[in-house]
Protein backbone atom coordinates (compact mmCIF):
# COMPACT_ATOMS: atom_id res chain seq x y z
CA UNK A 1 0.00 0.00 0.00
CA UNK A 2 2.85 2.37 0.92
CA UNK A 3 4.69 1.54 -2.30
CA UNK A 4 1.53 2.18 -4.32
CA UNK A 5 0.99 5.54 -2.60
CA UNK A 6 4.59 6.59 -3.19
CA UNK A 7 4.29 5.61 -6.85
CA UNK A 8 1.13 7.73 -7.28
CA UNK A 9 2.76 10.72 -5.55
CA UNK A 10 5.85 10.40 -7.76
CA UNK A 11 3.72 10.06 -10.89
CA UNK A 12 1.66 13.17 -10.06
CA UNK A 13 4.84 15.11 -9.27
CA UNK A 14 6.34 14.07 -12.62
CA UNK A 15 3.22 15.11 -14.56
CA UNK A 16 2.96 18.45 -12.75
CA UNK A 17 6.66 19.13 -13.31
CA UNK A 18 6.23 18.39 -17.00
CA UNK A 19 3.26 20.73 -17.26
CA UNK A 20 5.13 23.50 -15.45
CA UNK A 21 8.09 23.00 -17.74
CA UNK A 22 5.85 23.36 -20.78
CA UNK A 23 4.51 26.67 -19.37
CA UNK A 24 7.94 28.32 -19.08
CA UNK A 25 7.64 30.29 -22.29
CA UNK A 26 3.91 30.57 -22.82
CA UNK A 27 1.39 33.39 -22.62
CA UNK A 28 -2.40 33.25 -22.66
CA UNK A 29 -3.74 35.24 -25.62
CA UNK A 30 -7.46 34.42 -25.72
CA UNK A 31 -10.42 32.68 -24.09
CA UNK A 32 -13.19 31.19 -26.25
CA UNK A 33 -16.71 30.18 -25.35
CA UNK A 34 -18.40 28.26 -28.15
CA UNK A 35 -22.14 27.71 -28.63
CA UNK A 36 -21.58 24.07 -29.60
CA UNK A 37 -18.72 21.58 -29.03
CA UNK A 38 -15.69 21.94 -31.31
CA UNK A 39 -12.58 19.80 -31.55
CA UNK A 40 -9.30 21.54 -30.54
CA UNK A 41 -7.62 20.66 -33.87
CA UNK A 42 -10.14 22.93 -35.63
CA UNK A 43 -9.06 26.03 -33.66
CA UNK A 44 -6.22 28.00 -35.26
CA UNK A 45 -4.66 31.41 -34.69
CA UNK A 46 -3.95 33.44 -37.83
CA UNK A 47 -1.92 36.47 -36.74
CA UNK A 48 -4.49 38.70 -34.97
CA UNK A 49 -7.61 36.55 -35.41
CA UNK A 50 -8.84 33.08 -34.51
CA UNK A 51 -10.69 30.80 -36.92
CA UNK A 52 -12.77 27.90 -35.56
CA UNK A 53 -14.81 25.32 -37.44
CA UNK A 54 -17.57 23.01 -36.26
CA UNK A 55 -19.37 20.44 -38.41
CA UNK A 56 -21.52 23.03 -40.19
CA UNK A 57 -20.12 26.45 -39.25
CA UNK A 58 -17.08 28.71 -39.49
CA UNK A 59 -16.39 31.24 -36.72
CA UNK A 60 -14.07 34.24 -36.71
CA UNK A 61 -12.91 35.69 -33.37
CA UNK A 62 -10.71 38.59 -32.35
CA UNK A 63 -7.53 37.61 -30.52
CA UNK A 64 -8.98 38.23 -27.03
CA UNK A 65 -11.85 35.88 -27.97
CA UNK A 66 -14.76 38.12 -29.11
CA UNK A 67 -16.93 36.68 -31.89
CA UNK A 68 -16.63 38.78 -35.07
CA UNK A 69 -18.55 36.66 -37.56
CA UNK A 70 -20.21 33.29 -38.00
CA UNK A 71 -21.22 31.69 -41.30
CA UNK A 72 -22.43 28.34 -42.63
CA UNK A 73 -25.45 26.08 -42.17
CA UNK A 74 -26.22 22.41 -42.35
CA UNK A 75 -27.13 21.67 -45.97
CA UNK A 76 -25.82 21.11 -49.47
CA UNK A 77 -26.13 24.55 -51.05
CA UNK A 78 -23.51 27.31 -51.45
CA UNK A 79 -22.19 28.20 -48.01
CA UNK A 80 -23.69 25.03 -46.49
CA UNK A 81 -21.75 22.14 -45.01
CA UNK A 82 -22.49 18.56 -44.03
CA UNK A 83 -19.25 17.72 -42.20
CA UNK A 84 -16.26 20.07 -41.98
CA UNK A 85 -13.59 17.62 -40.88
CA UNK A 86 -10.45 19.69 -41.40
CA UNK A 87 -9.23 22.99 -42.81
CA UNK A 88 -6.03 24.88 -43.55
CA UNK A 89 -4.97 28.39 -44.59
CA UNK A 90 -2.57 30.30 -46.78
CA UNK A 91 -2.13 34.09 -46.45
CA UNK A 92 -5.64 35.63 -46.68
CA UNK A 93 -7.49 32.44 -47.65
CA UNK A 94 -8.88 29.49 -45.71
CA UNK A 95 -9.61 26.09 -47.26
CA UNK A 96 -12.52 24.05 -45.87
CA UNK A 97 -12.62 20.27 -46.32
CA UNK A 98 -16.19 18.88 -46.22
CA UNK A 99 -15.79 15.09 -46.25
CA UNK A 100 -19.49 14.28 -46.78
CA UNK A 101 -19.95 16.61 -49.74
CA UNK A 102 -16.52 15.70 -51.19
CA UNK A 103 -15.93 19.44 -51.48
CA UNK A 104 -13.13 21.89 -50.73
CA UNK A 105 -14.26 25.50 -50.38
CA UNK A 106 -11.95 28.51 -50.51
CA UNK A 107 -12.95 31.57 -48.45
CA UNK A 108 -11.41 34.96 -47.83
CA UNK A 109 -10.45 35.46 -44.19
CA UNK A 110 -11.63 39.08 -43.99
CA UNK A 111 -15.35 38.50 -44.66
CA UNK A 112 -15.59 34.67 -44.87
CA UNK A 113 -17.00 34.98 -48.39
CA UNK A 114 -16.70 31.97 -50.70
CA UNK A 115 -14.25 32.63 -53.55
CA UNK A 116 -14.24 29.20 -55.14
CA UNK A 117 -15.05 25.54 -54.46
CA UNK A 118 -14.49 22.22 -56.16
CA UNK A 119 -15.51 18.58 -55.79
CA UNK A 120 -12.84 15.95 -55.10
CA UNK A 121 -15.03 12.90 -55.69
CA UNK A 122 -12.30 10.30 -55.31
CA UNK A 123 -12.31 7.41 -52.87
CA UNK A 124 -14.46 7.18 -49.77
CA UNK A 125 -15.62 9.75 -47.18
CA UNK A 126 -13.49 8.29 -44.38
CA UNK A 127 -11.92 11.26 -42.56
CA UNK A 128 -8.76 12.71 -44.07
CA UNK A 129 -6.88 16.01 -43.76
CA UNK A 130 -5.76 18.79 -46.11
CA UNK A 131 -2.62 20.94 -46.19
CA UNK A 132 -2.18 24.07 -48.32
CA UNK A 133 0.89 25.82 -49.70
CA UNK A 134 1.34 28.67 -52.17
CA UNK A 135 -0.06 26.95 -55.27
CA UNK A 136 -1.18 23.47 -54.24
CA UNK A 137 -3.46 21.50 -51.93
CA UNK A 138 -2.51 18.08 -50.55
CA UNK A 139 -5.33 15.84 -49.36
CA UNK A 140 -5.01 12.56 -47.49
CA UNK A 141 -7.62 9.87 -47.91
CA UNK A 142 -8.20 6.31 -46.73
CA UNK A 143 -9.44 3.92 -49.41
CA UNK A 144 -10.92 0.45 -49.05
CA UNK A 145 -9.23 -2.46 -50.86
CA UNK A 146 -11.79 -5.14 -51.66
CA UNK A 147 -9.26 -7.83 -52.59
CA UNK A 148 -7.67 -8.22 -49.16
CA UNK A 149 -10.35 -6.42 -47.09
CA UNK A 150 -7.92 -3.79 -45.90
CA UNK A 151 -7.50 -0.01 -46.11
CA UNK A 152 -4.65 2.05 -47.51
CA UNK A 153 -3.72 5.70 -47.51
CA UNK A 154 -3.89 7.68 -50.74
CA UNK A 155 -2.64 11.26 -51.20
CA UNK A 156 -4.09 13.65 -53.78
CA UNK A 157 -2.32 16.76 -55.06
CA UNK A 158 -4.60 19.49 -56.48
CA UNK A 159 -3.97 22.95 -57.82
CA UNK A 160 -6.14 25.69 -56.36
CA UNK A 161 -8.62 25.48 -59.22
CA UNK A 162 -9.35 21.90 -58.21
CA UNK A 163 -7.48 20.09 -60.98
CA UNK A 164 -6.05 16.75 -59.82
CA UNK A 165 -2.33 16.78 -60.59
CA UNK A 166 -1.07 13.64 -58.92
CA UNK A 167 -2.28 10.65 -56.91
CA UNK A 168 -0.05 8.65 -54.56
CA UNK A 169 -1.27 5.09 -54.00
CA UNK A 170 -0.76 2.88 -50.94
CA UNK A 171 1.24 5.29 -48.79
CA UNK A 172 1.28 3.06 -45.74
CA UNK A 173 -1.12 0.12 -45.58
CA UNK A 174 -3.68 -0.03 -42.77
CA UNK A 175 -4.43 -3.21 -40.84
CA UNK A 176 -7.33 -5.37 -42.00
CA UNK A 177 -10.45 -3.87 -40.57
CA UNK A 178 -13.65 -5.30 -39.15
CA UNK A 179 -14.53 -1.88 -37.73
CA UNK A 180 -13.55 1.39 -39.39
CA UNK A 181 -12.83 2.79 -35.89
CA UNK A 182 -9.44 1.06 -35.91
CA UNK A 183 -8.20 3.12 -38.86
CA UNK A 184 -5.44 5.63 -38.15
CA UNK A 185 -6.06 8.71 -40.34
CA UNK A 186 -2.83 10.17 -41.77
CA UNK A 187 -1.94 13.73 -40.82
CA UNK A 188 -0.63 16.30 -43.31
CA UNK A 189 0.86 19.79 -43.06
CA UNK A 190 2.95 22.20 -45.14
CA UNK A 191 5.59 24.87 -44.67
CA UNK A 192 3.39 27.08 -46.94
CA UNK A 193 6.11 27.36 -49.59
CA UNK A 194 8.09 24.30 -50.73
CA UNK A 195 7.28 21.14 -48.76
CA UNK A 196 4.48 18.93 -47.47
CA UNK A 197 4.79 16.61 -44.47
CA UNK A 198 2.78 13.44 -43.82
CA UNK A 199 2.69 11.33 -40.65
CA UNK A 200 1.43 7.77 -40.75
CA UNK A 201 0.10 5.40 -38.09
CA UNK A 202 0.13 2.79 -36.56
CA UNK A 203 3.80 2.79 -37.60
CA UNK A 204 5.23 6.15 -36.50
CA UNK A 205 6.62 7.29 -39.85
CA UNK A 206 7.20 10.80 -41.29
CA UNK A 207 7.25 11.57 -45.02
CA UNK A 208 8.53 14.77 -46.63
CA UNK A 209 7.38 15.69 -50.16
CA UNK A 210 8.12 18.66 -52.35
CA UNK A 211 5.20 20.67 -53.70
CA UNK A 212 5.21 18.62 -56.92
CA UNK A 213 4.62 15.38 -55.03
CA UNK A 214 8.15 13.96 -55.18
CA UNK A 215 9.24 12.08 -52.07
CA UNK A 216 12.24 13.82 -50.50
CA UNK A 217 12.67 11.74 -47.35
CA UNK A 218 10.90 9.16 -45.20
CA UNK A 219 11.85 8.29 -41.65
CA UNK A 220 10.44 5.81 -39.16
CA UNK A 221 10.59 6.98 -35.54
CA UNK A 222 11.23 4.26 -32.96
CA UNK A 223 9.39 4.67 -29.65
CA UNK A 224 9.01 1.67 -27.33
CA UNK A 225 5.97 3.17 -25.62
CA UNK A 226 4.16 4.24 -28.79
CA UNK A 227 0.73 2.59 -29.33
CA UNK A 228 1.22 0.14 -26.47
CA UNK A 229 -2.28 -1.28 -26.13
CA UNK A 230 -3.72 -3.26 -23.26
CA UNK A 231 -4.07 -7.02 -23.70
CA UNK A 232 -6.78 -8.07 -26.15
CA UNK A 233 -9.37 -10.33 -24.48
CA UNK A 234 -10.68 -12.38 -27.41
CA UNK A 235 -12.90 -14.53 -25.20
CA UNK A 236 -14.66 -11.48 -23.76
CA UNK A 237 -14.94 -9.85 -27.19
CA UNK A 238 -16.53 -12.98 -28.73
CA UNK A 239 -19.01 -13.21 -25.85
CA UNK A 240 -20.49 -9.76 -26.58
CA UNK A 241 -23.89 -10.28 -28.21
CA UNK A 242 -24.30 -7.06 -30.24
CA UNK A 243 -22.30 -5.00 -32.71
CA UNK A 244 -22.73 -1.91 -30.51
CA UNK A 245 -21.08 -3.65 -27.53
CA UNK A 246 -18.26 -4.97 -29.72
CA UNK A 247 -17.64 -1.51 -31.18
CA UNK A 248 -17.53 -0.02 -27.68
CA UNK A 249 -15.07 -2.67 -26.51
CA UNK A 250 -12.86 -2.11 -29.55
CA UNK A 251 -12.88 1.68 -29.17
CA UNK A 252 -11.86 1.33 -25.51
CA UNK A 253 -9.11 -1.06 -26.59
CA UNK A 254 -7.73 1.36 -29.20
CA UNK A 255 -7.91 4.28 -26.77
CA UNK A 256 -5.83 2.36 -24.21
CA UNK A 257 -2.65 3.17 -26.15
CA UNK A 258 -0.89 6.24 -27.50
CA UNK A 259 -1.64 7.74 -30.91
CA UNK A 260 -0.55 10.69 -33.03
CA UNK A 261 -3.21 13.39 -32.80
CA UNK A 262 -1.73 16.35 -34.68
CA UNK A 263 1.04 17.52 -36.98
CA UNK A 264 1.92 21.20 -37.49
CA UNK A 265 4.67 23.21 -39.16
CA UNK A 266 6.52 25.88 -37.22
CA UNK A 267 7.68 28.24 -39.93
CA UNK A 268 9.94 26.62 -42.53
CA UNK A 269 12.46 25.05 -40.17
CA UNK A 270 10.53 22.81 -37.78
CA UNK A 271 7.56 20.52 -37.38
CA UNK A 272 5.75 19.49 -34.21
CA UNK A 273 4.06 16.10 -33.78
CA UNK A 274 1.62 15.56 -30.94
CA UNK A 275 1.18 12.12 -29.37
CA UNK A 276 -1.65 11.59 -26.88
CA UNK A 277 -1.68 8.75 -24.36
CA UNK A 278 -4.68 7.08 -22.75
CA UNK A 279 -4.54 9.50 -19.78
CA UNK A 280 -4.96 12.55 -22.03
CA UNK A 281 -1.35 13.70 -21.59
CA UNK A 282 0.25 15.00 -24.79
CA UNK A 283 3.88 14.63 -25.79
CA UNK A 284 4.82 17.21 -28.41
CA UNK A 285 7.94 16.16 -30.31
CA UNK A 286 9.90 18.69 -32.35
CA UNK A 287 11.81 17.81 -35.54
CA UNK A 288 13.84 19.94 -37.92
CA UNK A 289 13.01 20.16 -41.63
CA UNK A 290 15.31 17.18 -42.31
CA UNK A 291 13.20 15.07 -39.93
CA UNK A 292 15.86 14.98 -37.20
CA UNK A 293 14.50 14.84 -33.64
CA UNK A 294 15.22 17.97 -31.55
CA UNK A 295 13.38 17.68 -28.22
CA UNK A 296 9.92 17.28 -26.69
CA UNK A 297 7.58 18.68 -24.04
CA UNK A 298 4.72 17.09 -22.10
CA UNK A 299 1.46 18.94 -21.52
CA UNK A 300 -2.30 18.57 -21.24
CA UNK A 301 -2.69 21.27 -23.88
CA UNK A 302 -3.44 20.46 -27.53
CA UNK A 303 -1.07 21.81 -30.17
CA UNK A 304 -3.00 23.82 -32.75
CA UNK A 305 -0.81 25.50 -35.39
CA UNK A 306 2.59 27.11 -35.67
CA UNK A 307 3.81 30.50 -36.81
CA UNK A 308 7.35 31.89 -36.88
CA UNK A 309 9.05 30.55 -33.75
CA UNK A 310 5.80 29.91 -31.87
CA UNK A 311 3.13 27.28 -31.59
CA UNK A 312 -0.39 27.81 -30.28
CA UNK A 313 -1.70 25.53 -27.55
CA UNK A 314 -5.37 24.91 -26.81
CA UNK A 315 -6.46 24.30 -23.22
CA UNK A 316 -9.90 22.74 -22.72
CA UNK A 317 -11.69 24.24 -19.70
CA UNK A 318 -14.53 21.73 -19.60
CA UNK A 319 -15.35 18.19 -20.71
CA UNK A 320 -17.91 19.36 -23.27
CA UNK A 321 -15.40 21.06 -25.64
CA UNK A 322 -17.16 24.42 -25.23
CA UNK A 323 -14.68 26.63 -23.34
CA UNK A 324 -11.02 27.06 -24.25
CA UNK A 325 -7.97 29.08 -23.36
CA UNK A 326 -5.45 29.72 -26.14
CA UNK A 327 -1.76 30.06 -25.33
CA UNK A 328 1.26 31.09 -27.39
CA UNK A 329 4.34 28.94 -26.70
CA UNK A 330 7.66 30.49 -27.74
CA UNK A 331 10.03 27.84 -29.09
CA UNK A 332 12.99 30.24 -29.28
CA UNK A 333 15.30 27.67 -30.79
CA UNK A 334 14.94 25.26 -27.88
Amino acid sequence: MIKKTLFIVFFLFFINFSLLFSREHIKKIATLKMEIPVYPANIKVLKKIIIVTSKHNIYKFSLPGKLIKKMGNKGQGPGDYLYIFSWDYYEDRIYINDIKMFRISILDIKNLNIINSFIWNYGSPIPGRIAVCKDYILKSQINYNQKDLSYSTVLFLFNKEGKLLKMFHNIGKQISSYFRMELWPPLVSSDKEKFFYVVMQPVYKIYKYNIYGDLIKAKEIKREWFIKLKKWDKKKFDSLNSRRKRVKYYVNYINSGSRITNLVNIGKEKIAIQITNSNGINTIEFFDSNLNYINSIRTKFFVSNGEGKSIYLIESLDSNYIKYNIWRYEIDGK
